[in-house]
C-alpha cells in the first residue's frame, strides 16, 4: 500500500506500509511516525493523516506542510511531527493505498511546488 510521508523537516516521500491492513500496516506506521501509538484524523471522504496519538503531550512541532495541505482540503486541524498520509475507502472503513496521481498531487501541495 502506497502513501505519502511528510516528516516536519524535509521532504514528502513515497513509502509502502504493506497490503495486509493489519499488523504490518500498524508496525510500518508506527515506525514511519516514530510513535508507539498512533491515530487516524479523516482530511477528506478520499484520504486519511495518520500521526503520533500523543503529539500534543509529547510535543511534537507543528508539521506546516501537512496541515497547510490539510487546511487545502476543508480540514481544520493542526497536524504534529511526521504525518503519513494514505487513501480511504469509506464504504468499507479501510485504509488504501494512494494512486500514483494522488500522490503527485499531494507531494506538490505539500511542497507548493511552483507546477501545481
Amino acid at each position: 500500500m502506497k502513501a505519502l510521508s511528510i516528516p516536519v523537516n524535509g521532504r514528502p516521500t513515497v513509502v509502502d506500509l504493506g497490503d495486509d491492513g493489519g499488523s504490518r500496516f500498524l508496525r510500518s506506521l508506527r515506525a514511519i511516525i516514530g510513535a508507539e501509538c498512533v491515530e487516524c484524523v479523516a482530511v477528506t471522504d478520499r484520504w486519511d493523516a495518520w500521526l503520533d496519538e500523543e503529539s500534543g503531550v509529547r510535543r511534537r512541532p507543528l508539521n506546516e506542510a501537512a496541515t497547510r495541505l490539510a487546511h487545502d482540503y476543508g480540514a481544520r486541524v493542526r497536524l504534529r511531527g511526521t504525518v503519513v498520509i494514505v487513501g480511504a475507502d469509506r464504504g468499507a472503513n479501510v485504509s488504501v493505498g494512494l494512486s500514483p496521481d494522488q500522490i503527485d498531487t499531494l507531494r506538490c501541495r505539500a511542497t507548493d511546488a511552483p507546477r501545481c
